[in-house]
């Protein structure tokens, strides 16, 4: 499966979320990871940023950095 990441943007959110898509990949055979960056920790995504995420993955998940 191809799995979608997407950083809320606050601090250490794309650190968290690269050792979450290493480890999907290295237990569990996780075909591969995307990460998107929303603009802003305060705003939802981008609808665009969700229809190309929606067109290229399986699942996704939303990480909160601190």
């Amino acid at each position: 499966k191809m799995v979608g990441l997407i950083d809320n943007t606050k601090e250490q959110a794309d650190i968290i979320l690269q050792t979450i898509g290493e480890a999907l990949c290295e237990r569990y055979g996780v075909e591969g990871v995307i990460v998107r960056r929303k603009e802003h920790y305060s705003k939802p995504a981008a609808e665009e940023l969700i229809d190309d995420m929606a067109k290229q993955v399986d699942i996704a998940v939303a990480g909160l950095g601190g």
